[in-house]
Formats: structure tokens, C-alpha cells, sequence
């Protein structure tokens, strides 16, 4: 299995060579800081997309970290 270290390390490689164009590189960016702070991918992809308008979702635990990080969640 590929660690979450891992996978951020190759993606953030990835982005920083020349060749490679990413619409977003930085939202990009800020999602793999998520992840490595914890926040599963998809939920880190969602968080930052949302601009800044509140998640509603029924995961406590993605609740917390959200609000961790400065944005906002709650439970419907």
C-alpha cells in the first residue's frame, strides 16, 4: 500500500516540473495539505471548492478538521 507521504510526495513532484500543466495547481496545492494533515482526499477536494460557503455533512470527525483549518461545517 502507498502511503499518504507517498502520494503527496509524487503529485507535488509531478506539479513542480515545467512540463506539467494543471488547471488550479494551486487548489491542488492546498488539497494535498490537507491530506497530509489527515483529511481524506476527496473531502480535502471539496473543502477547498466550496469558497469559502459552508459544508453540510453527517462526518464529525471531517467536521472537526474542517473547522480546524478555518472553514466552515456543520451537520444538516
Amino acid at each position: 500500500m502507498i502511503s499518504r507521504f507517498e502520494i503527496c510526495s509524487g503529485l507535488k513532484k509531478l506539479l513542480s516540473l515545467g512540463q506539467v500543466l494543471v488547471p488550479d495547481q494551486q487548489v491542488l496545492r492546498q488539497v494535498l495539505a490537507y491530506f497530509e494533515a489527515g483529511l481524506n482526499f476527496a473531502d480535502a477536494w471539496h473543502l477547498i471548492r466550496s469558497e469559502g460557503n459552508e459544508m453540510k455533512t453527517f462526518d464529525l470527525s471531517f467536521i472537526k478538521k474542517a473547522r480546524k483549518s478555518g472553514h466552515l461545517a456543520s451537520s444538516p
